[in-house]
């Protein structure tokens, strides 16, 4: 995992959690394409077990089933800020504050704001660390 995006709500309306990290597939690198991302969405429930703290150390492999989800398909500047308007100052201009956390180890990629990312669900159970 390069990094990924703090759940602001916390809760969804459901009673689920949600976390987007963007991944870097391993099949990205052997092809030399290492900056090739993609978004992922695990989902879950109270019930169901969190990330472990292995899982945000860019250094872990992790062998991952996700499934295509196109409607959480996003692009960078969607994914990795958050946008600050001013209320009660429209005059003022919107600004934009960086929000994607790196991953533990994680190399600092600068990624053009109008890149794609092909967005994937994970839900809980679907991930092993590789050794």
């Amino acid at each position: 995992m390069l990094g990924y995006v703090p759940n602001l709500l916390k809760l969804n309306g459901d009673g689920s959690d949600n976390l987007s990290f963007v991944f870097i597939p391993d099949a990205a690198k052997k092809q030399g394409h290492p900056t090739t991302p993609v978004a992922i969405r695990y989902h879950w429930f109270p019930d169901e077990p969190e990330l472990p703290d292995s899982f945000f150390d860019f250094s872990k492999h992790f062998e991952i089933k996700v499934s295509r989800d196109f409607r959480c398909d996003t692009k960078v500047r969607e994914l990795f800020y958050i946008k600050l308007d001013y209320v009660g100052e429209p005059e003022k201009p919107s600004e934009r504050m960086y929000y994607f956390r790196l991953a533990a180890n994680a190399p600092k990629l600068d990624f053009a704001d109008d890149l794609a990312l092909p967005c994937y669900e994970m839900r809980p159970g679907n991930y092993s660390l590789l050794k």
